[in-house]
Order: C-alpha cells, then sequence, then structure tokens
C-alpha cells in the first residue's frame, strides 16, 4: 500500500506472550552456554543468575543430586533481538561445574531450571520459569575434555607450603604430589 493510502489500524493487540526457553547446548571446554527460545529475546536483559543446572529433571532420580546455580555470564551479542542466546560462562561458574563430577558430562546428566524472568522479549515481556520437577534436558553437551595446566605456584620455605594455581579446578584427590619435581 502506497504511503498517501495507508489505513490506521483499527483494534491493536499488544503482544503478552512470555518467551520460553525451548532448548539448550552447553560446551564445558569453551564455557560456552546456548539458549533457544520460543520467540526472539534481547540478550543485554539476561540475569545468570537465573539459571541453575542440575543432574536430573527432578529429585526423585537414583543418583546423588547435584545441582549450580549461574553466578554471572557475558552474553554474545550479535543482535538486539535472538532465538538462540549465546551466553559466556564466568570462569569461576566453569570451574564449580567441572568439580560436579555427576553434572555437565553429557545429555543425561545436564538439566536447567531458570527463574521467572530471567530475560526478556522485545515487548518487555519476562520468560517463563522452568521449574524444579520439570527441569529441560540438554539438546547437545560437549564435556571438559581439556587438561589443567599450572599457571603459576608459590614456595614459602619457611613454612613448607606450596600453592599452585591451574587453569580450571581440579579434583585433589586426583593430583599426585609424587609427581611434583622443583628445579633451582
Amino acid at each position: 500500500i502506497a504511503p498517501n493510502y495507508a489505513i490506521q489500524v483499527r483494534f491493536f493487540t499488544p503482544d503478552t506472550t512470555p518467551p520460553q526457553l525451548v532448548n539448550f547446548t552447553l560446551d564445558m571446554n569453551t564455557g560456552l552456554l546456548n539458549l533457544t527460545f520460543n520467540e526472539v529475546v534481547e540478550p543485554l536483559t539476561l540475569k545468570p543468575a537465573g539459571i541453575t543446572f542440575q543432574n536430573s529433571g527432578s529429585f526423585n532420580e537414583t543418583q546423588p543430586f547435584q545441582a549450580y546455580r549461574l553466578t554471572a555470564g557475558v552474553p554474545l551479542v550479535n543482535s538486539s533481538a535472538v532465538l538462540t542466546l549465546s551466553l559466556l560462562l564466568a570462569s569461576t561458574d566453569v570451574n564449580a561445574l567441572t568439580t560436579l563430577t555427576s553434572l555437565g558430562t553429557d545429555v543425561n546428566d545436564t538439566y536447567i531450571l531458570v527463574d521467572f524472568g530471567t530475560v526478556n522479549d522485545t515487548n518487555v515481556n519476562p520468560s517463563l520459569p522452568i521449574s524444579q520437577g520439570y527441569g529441560l534436558g540438554a539438546v547437545a553437551v560437549i564435556p571438559n575434555t581439556s587438561p589443567p595446566s599450572l599457571w603459576y605456584f608459590d614456595l614459602d620455605l619457611s613454612t613448607n607450603h606450596l600453592t599452585m594455581k591451574f587453569s580450571q579446578a581440579i579434583l585433589p584427590d586426583s593430583f599426585n604430589v609424587t609427581s611434583v619435581t622443583i628445579l633451582s
């Protein structure tokens, strides 16, 4: 329709439908979480602390229950409105998840819960929650296969104390102290 023939809308119904998370993927090597919604969302409205991972869809599983709530993260923004939102997890969150040996290793032990309003759509409608007992399973999980590397160490000879800083969390029981050699 040409601009001079435009007609004003007779009835207008604004969007009041909240967005809902429909699937997600998690890459534990890169710390990248991809969240796909049923409608476009605004990445910069994402609140990472509204996301919890757990190793089962509900509490009634036979394995020991593990869960972790994110503390931070950075949305990787390439648009103001996206169906799939990519979140780079904070290194502290990746390290904490890595120590949970029954969570985030494959699709069978990676479920997500989302608080109400964790992200908004383009009309500022807050997202629906995914509540305890209804955890959404991952469609793909890449487990952490990157070996830790030693970043630095401090040696205090007056207290005979060695402090080592690694690139990622390590399992203390897996550390073999006899494999450490200090050279001058």
